[in-house]
């Protein structure tokens, strides 16, 4: 009872459903590559671009990479909270299996710029924005 019982209501009769029928259309979506890393087919970073084509990045975004992320970890906290081990299980395989987010790498190891993509540099394109 007390703010305990209406957190553990709101999560299991609100937030879970919901998250949960998002990350079953994300997980859908996914397809393990070729380095056994779960990838979308087609991935967008709408801050550039416009949006149009140019937009479109394969094999992730790392916009879209993160809200991923943020996703299944949120899947499995409230799946770890409402003890459902089964789906915090599913979810941490799911999310063990993402790729990473994609840097530049300097020559002597250390990450260096944040990419858009595995193909596309952040430092090299020009961002756009609609006021």
């Amino acid at each position: 009872t007390g703010l305990k019982g209406l957190f553990t209501h709101v999560l299991r009769d609100r937030a879970w459903p919901y998250c949960l029928a998002v990350g079953e259309f994300i997980a859908s979506l996914l397809e393990k590559g070729g380095d056994g890393k779960l990838k979308l087919p087609l991935s967008t970073s709408p801050e550039i671009h416009a949006n149009h084509l140019d937009a479109f990045l394969t094999p992730n975004s790392n916009y879209d990479l993160s809200l991923i992320y943020a996703l299944f970890a949120a899947l499995i906290e409230m799946a770890q909270a409402l003890g459902d081990t089964a789906s915090q299980t599913r979810w941490q395989d799911i999310f063990d299996h993402l790729d990473e987010v994609a840097v530049e790498i300097h020559a002597n190891g250390s990450p260096g710029a944040l990419k858009l993509s595995r193909m596309k540099f952040f430092r090299n394109l020009t961002v756009t924005f609609l006021i």
